[in-house]
């Protein structure tokens, strides 16, 4: 029965509580009063019945005591008045019966010749007997006294049928009552249900309307301010809550689809990963830099993408920062999935939710091999001469005073030689600087040769190069690597099909002797190299002395 007054609606639910109370009320209260007014009405008879009964008992003791039936039941007589009374005896103090009286008419009922005596204690308790509902006749006796003292016992036998046909005559007009407050509560209870059930019924239609059409700013029309219509407020707010939030989410999601779209676009490689720095997304330019595809990165941590040589440490390193600052930008090396290692300069930012915690990192990154080639190769130019590939002017200061330092520290000796290729600007003018470059790269191969692997050789320009000697003995050593340059570069050179031959002036300076700084050094060779120039070219000369090894001019 619950399970299915479950299934009806709210209207057929208050009508089936207000029929059930009404029916239940209506039940009970009159069951209540029908058992009500028969004990009454049963209690009023007998009382009255009592009452007549000892009026009657005090007039007829004296015939019974002098023992005159007659006289008792010319007494008994006096009941004719009341016709509810069918019948009434006269019993002796022993219970045989003394005299009796039966209404004209009436059948009446046997009388028992004797009448059991009432038990001690009882003998002068009026008693009666019967039921109102079920026995047709009330039986009430009582004790006959003389002087305080039971010489008899009278019963009277009356009719319940006239009681009986009024008690059924009042609860028939009292169900009536009942019936027509019940109809009339249910007709009110109807109507007020109505007022009830209506603001219900139009809540569950909107709900309905707003799960078909998604529509959240439908509103349901209040009809009073009783709970109902709190609850149809509450409802509406909820409404325009959820309402402003399908917006926000709607934004969000336009915005999302951007970031997506802009994501898979952009060239960056971009990796997301959670607070436990687990990979959850990744572009296609991560999967072209890395050549990682999405499902072999998507559950692991960054560590897998750095090369080997990298700091392990390095990723706790980051996301400190990243905490303190908010951001992290720098280099990683990184490795590709066929294990070739690349530089990637990559920004570390994270992502926090609506408490303030951290809920994912985004790692941007970009691949800088070329950038790193591209810098090396500009920083190879700034140090290096294009045509000979030997560090440049720029360079070679740089490395001489690198040498000094070193020197001054180890408190070792240093040599620097200034070269000049004597008749070079006649064939550079003659046969092009096509044969010039080509004998400048010859000879600065020959002067390379003529070294250590320790040792530097520089091109100053044109036809001007310089050699670094670290640690040299003395300055005998010195000059005999000098010697070696000029004679190696009086050998002829084959270029374009022709023999050229050209010479080198060479001046020597060495540290500290001659020099405390790159400046003093460079000033002093190059002085000692005109001295060589002006004594006849194709041989060296000492800054400080003056003095060399003079070799036979080989130059046309």
């Amino acid at each position: 029965m619950i399970h299915l007054l479950r299934n009806f609606s709210i209207r057929g639910k208050l009508m089936f509580i207000i029929m059930a109370t009404v029916s239940a009320t209506i039940l009970l209260g009159g069951g209540v009063l029908v058992v009500r007014y028969a004990t009454v009405a049963w209690g009023q008879e007998a009382a009255r019945l009592t009452t007549l009964g000892k009026a009657v008992s005090s007039n007829i003791a004296a015939a019974v005591a002098f023992d005159d039936p007659a006289s008792a039941e010319e007494t008994l007589a006096a009941f004719a008045v009341d016709s509810s009374i069918l019948a009434a005896q006269v019993y002796k103090g022993r219970g045989e019966l003394f005299a009796r009286y039966a209404a004209p008419g009436s059948t009446p009922t046997p009388a028992p010749a004797a009448f059991a005596v009432p038990a001690a204690g009882t003998a002068l308790v009026w008693s009666s007997s019967g039921d109102l509902l079920r026995d047709d006749v009330m039986y009430v006796s009582g004790p006959i006294l003389l002087d305080g003292d039971r010489i008899g016992t009278i019963r009277i036998d009356a009719d319940l049928r006239q009681i009986r046909t009024a008690f059924w005559v009042d609860v028939g007009l009292l169900s009536l009552i009942f019936l027509m407050a019940g109809l009339a509560a249910l007709i009110l209870s109807s109507l007020l249900q109505g007022i009830v059930s209506e603001p219900i019924a139009r809540l569950a239609q909107a709900t309905r309307d707003i799960t078909r059409t998604r529509n959240y700013r439908l509103r349901v029309a209040k009809l009073g301010d009783d709970e109902v219509g709190d609850l149809i407020d509450g409802f509406n707010e909820m409404l325009r809550q959820i309402g402003i939030r399908d917006d926000q989410l709607e934004t969000r999601k336009s915005q999302l689809e951007v970031a997506a779209n802009a994501m898979e676009s952009t060239s960056d490689a971009i990796m997301i990963t959670d607070k436990q720095l687990k990979i959850v997304s990744v572009n296609r330019a991560f999967t072209a830099m890395t050549r990682y595809a999405k499902e072999e990165a998507v559950g692991r941590t960054p560590q897998f993408l750095l090369a080997k040589r990298q700091e392990p440490n390095l990723l706790a390193g980051v996301l400190d920062q990243v905490a303190a600052a908010g951001h992290w930008q720098g280099e990683i090396l990184a490795c590709r999935r066929d294990g070739e290692e690349f530089p990637q300069r990559t920004g570390v930012g994270q992502v926090l939710d609506g408490s303030g915690e951290v809920s994912h990192y985004v790692f941007v990154s970009s691949d800088i091999s070329q950038y790193k080639r591209y810098e090396a190769s500009l920083e190879y130019l700034a140090h290096h001469d294009p045509l000979t590939a030997l560090p440049n002017r720029g360079r070679f200061r740089e490395q001489l005073g690198e040498a000094i330092a070193r020197a001054d520290r180890r408190n070792e000796q240093i040599g620097v030689l200034f070269i000049d290729l004597d008749h070079f600007k006649a064939i550079n003018d003659s046969l092009g600087h096509a044969v010039g470059d080509q004998l400048l790269v010859e000879a600065a191969a020959r002067i390379r040769d003529c070294l250590r692997n320790s040792d530097i050789v520089a091109r100053q320009g044109g036809d001007e190069f310089t050699v670094l000697l670290d640690n040299v003995s003395s300055r005998h050593d010195a000059g005999q690597v000098a010697e070696k340059i000029v004679v190696q570069t009086a050998r002829p050179f084959h270029l374009a099909g022709k023999e050229l031959l050209v010479s080198a002036s060479i001046g020597v300076a060495c540290y500290p002797e001659d020099g405390m700084d790159e400046e003093t050094l460079m000033k002093n060779a190059d002085m000692a190299m005109y001295e060589a120039k002006m004594q006849g070219r194709n041989r060296y000369r000492h800054v400080s002395t003056g003095k060399g090894e003079d070799l036979p001019d080989s130059a046309n």
